[in-house]
């Protein structure tokens, strides 16, 4: 059984002839500026983060985020590293076929409440602001997950409010609260941020069970574009 796609926004990254997700929602009639907003009933569920740490190196991961991400990046760069990097790309966007784990992306964007995992958030608060996370970002797939679409489906009647509610009551704890908080922080180091799911160990915060996939069986500090889908880290009503 295939994952239902997280659909890609166009512009946040170069998938060039990578088909691992396709656009799986269609256009409903909600309008944001000239731009529908997608039906996200289908977004998908919470999957654990895969741990690969030696299926890509930290200059694979550079050449990823310089030809795919970003203002430098080319079609043609994207598709020559992703045509001699198999091995990094399928943990970077596992396969359709993969349906116990996901890779370092959710569609176009970095995989964060994956990383959330990683830091050892508690199970609810992952859970939750995976549900918020993935709805907001199918809902605003063919909008750029721009601020105005962003406030639109999050915001009182939106069709993700409930899950951002519910993301804002499970992630109250200290704990929970300094996860999110490095999470956001720490996309800023796009490689950093991919190294821990493909790379390397994951990285430091209390030291619990991350819940994670170790998929390593599996078949610079500069950041590329991250994309406006982070949820805020804030977690007052």
């Amino acid at each position: 059984m295939k994952k239902t796609s997280y659909g890609f926004v166009l512009g946040s990254l170069l998938v060039a002839t990578f088909t691992g997700y396709g656009s799986g929602c269609s256009n409903d009639e909600t309008q944001v500026g000239s731009c529908n907003i997608a039906d996200a009933s289908k977004a998908p569920g919470y999957l654990p983060p895969v741990r690969a740490a030696s299926q890509c190196t930290d200059p694979q991961l550079a050449e990823f985020r310089d030809a795919c991400t970003g203002p430098k990046a080319t079609e043609t760069a994207c598709n020559a590293f992703y045509a001699k990097n198999t091995s990094c790309r399928e943990c970077l966007f596992p396969p359709e076929s993969i349906t116990t784990y996901e890779g370092a992306y959710l569609g176009s964007f970095p995989n964060q409440p994956g990383y959330l995992s990683l830091l050892g958030a508690s199970s609810a608060c992952v859970t939750a602001y995976h549900n918020a996370f993935a709805c907001n970002i199918v809902a605003c797939q063919f909008c750029g997950t721009t601020k105005a679409c962003n406030d639109k489906v999050l915001g009182k009647g939106g069709q993700c409010e409930a899950k951002y509610a519910a993301f804002q009551s499970a992630c109250t704890s200290a704990e929970d609260k300094a996860a999110l908080q490095k999470t956001e922080s720490d996309l800023s180091d796009l490689v950093g941020f991919l190294k821990a799911f493909c790379g390397a160990p994951r990285p430091v915060n209390d030291g619990g069970t991350d819940g994670s996939t170790d998929a390593s069986d599996s078949g610079s500090s500069d950041s590329g574009d991250a994309g406006d889908a982070s949820l805020d880290a804030s977690t007052d009503a």
